[in-house]
């Protein structure tokens, strides 16, 4: 991906979906006291994929309504790559803060993804913050979007131990070579999770150097759905399986969703389904946004 790895790696952190349009389910009660769905409450009759898709998207707008900022952010950064406005319009009003914090960057960098300029100008101004965990994330950010304007704070977090692989990872989105000769050293250390989070930044920017390591760790007892979406990236198609089961846990869904679209795999959304008329706020969310990254192209 560098020149090639820095557009795709941008271009895959960045493209969720782009979703049809339709009409909000929460117009006339907030979605924090919508967990059960009663209308008719047969998931069967929701199985068709364009209906699921229009629903997902509705799951979505409601929480943009929501009087909780933290699920305002994370609904409308899971509808920022449709273009969505309202979705744009909140992450703007999340990133634009008087100070910068880890928060505003996540909606600054969700904006930077959309194509908004606004995000771009949010993270580069986050670069003189007093901060320096906020200037460091900025940094990240912009390499993720193959913006160099960071590049110097990553280079000096080469040298701090807990920072190392990190600012490898966000510099390497930047073909920088350096980076992946830090990475693939790490791939020798003498920790477990040093070669672990080395295999799977290798993965991000397409080099399938810590295959070998990623297939021990989805093999072994626990569940590494971190390890299996990496080589779901390098194109693997045998840790589809595990991907499968993700699909059932809400924090890792999302991530299993964008690795069996990476494989091309129709996913059954039974479990999606379930999840995004029963489950919590947070859950119902991250189903929608699942949902939502599986849907075939037309629907997006």
């Amino acid at each position: 991906m560098r020149g090639r790895r820095a557009f795709f790696g941008a271009l895959f952190a960045c493209v969720v979906a782009t979703l049809l349009t339709g009409k909000s389910l929460f117009s006339s009660r907030p979605p924090e006291r919508a967990n059960q769905i009663s209308a008719s409450d047969d998931l069967g009759k929701r199985a068709d994929p364009r209906a699921l898709a229009v629903e997902a998207r509705s799951v979505l707008e409601g929480y943009l309504g929501s009087s909780s900022q933290r699920l305002r952010t994370v609904a409308a950064v899971a509808l920022s790559h449709s273009g969505d406005v309202q979705a744009e319009a909140e992450l703007l009003r999340a990133a634009q803060v008087a100070e910068a914090s880890l928060d505003s960057l996540e909606a600054a960098y969700a904006l930077g993804c959309a194509g908004d300029a606004s995000g771009f100008l949010i993270l580069g101004e986050a670069l003189r913050s007093s901060r320096r965990d906020v200037r460091l994330a900025a940094a990240r950010d912009l390499a993720r979007l193959s913006d160099n304007r960071g590049a110097k704070i990553l280079e000096s977090a080469l040298h701090a131990t807990t920072q190392r692989l990190g600012a490898a990872d966000a510099l390497a989105s930047l073909g920088d070579e350096h980076a992946f000769s830090v990475l693939h050293e790490a791939l020798a250390d003498r920790h477990f999770e040093t070669r672990l989070r080395a295999a799977l930044a290798l993965s991000r920017h397409g080099d399938a150097s810590g295959a070998a390591l990623l297939h021990d760790v989805v093999q072994g007892e626990r569940m590494e759905v971190g390890a299996a979406v990496a080589l779901a990236r390098l194109g693997d198609a045998s840790v589809v399986p595990v991907l499968m089961g993700a699909l059932a846990l809400s924090a890792l869904r999302v991530d299993a969703a964008l690795g069996l679209r990476s494989l091309r795999i129709a996913a059954d959304a039974t479990v999606l389904e379930a999840a995004l008329w029963r489950g919590s706020d947070l859950s119902r969310i991250s189903a929608a946004e699942a949902i939502l990254s599986l849907a075939e192209p037309e629907l997006r």
